[in-house]
């Protein structure tokens, strides 16, 4: 960035006419100067020339993105304040302190396992580790204003990493091979400001962002001023019959509001030009409902289909905050469900996953950014990604790169943005 001094004034004059104070200007450079060993790469600031940001369709290929992020690499502390350039101040509303970024300040919380995943040499080309963290979900909190009672990554902690930490997370993830990022939770709209500024960090990094959400707490505000940055925005819907939702505790009622809320967000995503996206799990108080002609209504683009799942540690009872053991369903009667709608819907559609399917395929990362291992049938956690790097933490963890392909993991995951609006001014 081109600058000038002015002696008389003491202000530096940026390339784009901008007068600033030199303290102002030294919080830009001094992160930037710490951030050679905080591993994030330039894009993320927003400084970068728009020919170097990874954009979709734009941007440099993977390879050409590890080469930038090679010989130059910025603290993401700009989008960690809720900027797209440089930040004047940190925003301490969605888990920063106000202090530099210049280290991460959130430890993981809990003692990782010792590295006894998947053993293999190392990955110089990238292609290992790019094949496996091309879709990644990150449970941005385990907080929640539900309580469903088959719910597998419940409350144990109201945590959530400062938003620098966050962001960091997502800038190692991108460099590594990253292209979609799924924020989930717990609920992730109980951090609204947080969840909005990881959208858009993501988004300009040249990652599809995807959030699943209950749908209760989304609002038009939200929409319209972080919709911008969104692919895909997935609600759990379980049920269309108000005693059902009370029964799983989907917020169900006399009034049906879950399922009202559900349609508000659809209406919205249509407005934004969003991808709506349709989750279910099927499970003993659901498993004989017919969805058919709600679902053909509301026309997903996705609809998937879950066989309830338990896993020790956070469902199965005998001290987890859950007991989901009677919710399952038997494999007939969850395919059972997937006949009765399957007619009606395309393959590209309707996504059935049973828990054979579902168990090792997805790619998780907690609220301290660990990869968990699902594969013993709880939820290991490797060490954060933040600590140790992308591929020393997944070669902790347990994931099935060819299920996750088998079971249509990949798809088209950009939106259209031929008829987008400019880009929302983001309120500081």
């Amino acid at each position: 960035m081109a600058t000038t001094f002015d002696q008389r004034t003491r202000t530096t004059t940026t390339h784009g006419g901008i007068r600033i104070p030199v303290r102002t200007a030294l919080r830009w450079i001094l992160p930037a100067l710490a951030c050679v060993l905080s591993r994030a790469p330039v894009e993320a600031l927003g400084l970068a020339p728009r020919s170097f940001r990874a954009r979709r369709g734009s941007g440099p290929s993977l390879p050409e993105l590890r080469r930038g992020e090679a010989h130059v690499r910025l603290h993401a502390h700009a989008h960690a304040s809720g900027n797209g350039t440089a930040a004047v101040a940190p925003d301490t509303r969605d888990g920063g302190t106000g202090a530099g970024p210049v280290e991460s300040r959130a430890k993981p919380r809990a003692k990782p396992r010792a590295g006894t995943g998947v053993k293999a040499a190392p990955d110089p080309s990238g292609e290992w580790l790019a094949d496996r963290v091309r879709s990644v979900n990150y449970f941005v909190s385990r907080k929640c204003n539900y309580s469903c009672k088959f719910c597998f990554h419940t409350q144990k902690t109201t945590h959530t990493l400062p938003a620098e930490d966050a962001v960091r997370g997502l800038c190692l993830l991108r460099a590594a091979g990253t292209e979609k990022i799924n924020f989930a939770g717990g609920e992730p709209f109980v951090r609204p400001h947080l969840l909005g500024r990881l959208c858009k960090a993501a988004h300009e990094m040249g990652m599809a962002v995807s959030i699943i959400s209950n749908g209760s707490l989304v609002t038009e505000e939200w929409m319209r001023q972080y919709g911008y940055y969104v692919d895909i925005l997935g609600v759990s819907v379980d049920s269309f019959d108000p005693e059902t939702n009370a029964l799983i505790g989907r917020g169900g009622d006399a009034h049906n509001r879950h399922v009202d809320r559900m349609r508000r967000v659809r209406r919205w995503c249509e407005e934004h030009n969003i991808k709506f996206k349709i989750n279910t799990v099927v499970c003993k108080h659901n498993v004989r409902e017919d969805m058919t002609q709600q679902m053909l209504e509301l026309d997903p683009v996705r609809w998937k289909v879950f066989q309830v799942l338990v896993l020790e540690g956070e469902n199965a009872g005998a001290g987890d905050l859950r007991d989901a053991r009677e919710l399952r369903v038997t494999d007939d009667e969850y395919q059972a469900f997937v006949d009765r709608h399957r007619p009606s819907f395309s393959s590209d559609v309707l996504i059935p996953e049973s828990n054979a399917v579902m168990q090792n395929s997805y790619l998780l990362l907690d609220e301290d950014l660990r990869f968990l291992d699902c594969s013993a049938g709880g939820k290991v956690p490797s060490a954060s990604i933040l600590e140790v790097g992308v591929e020393t933490a997944l070669r902790q963890a347990g994931f099935d790169a060819d299920m996750f392909r088998q079971r249509g993991g990949v798809f088209e995951w950009t939106r259209d943005r031929s008829g987008d609006a400019p880009r929302p001014e983001l309120r500081p």
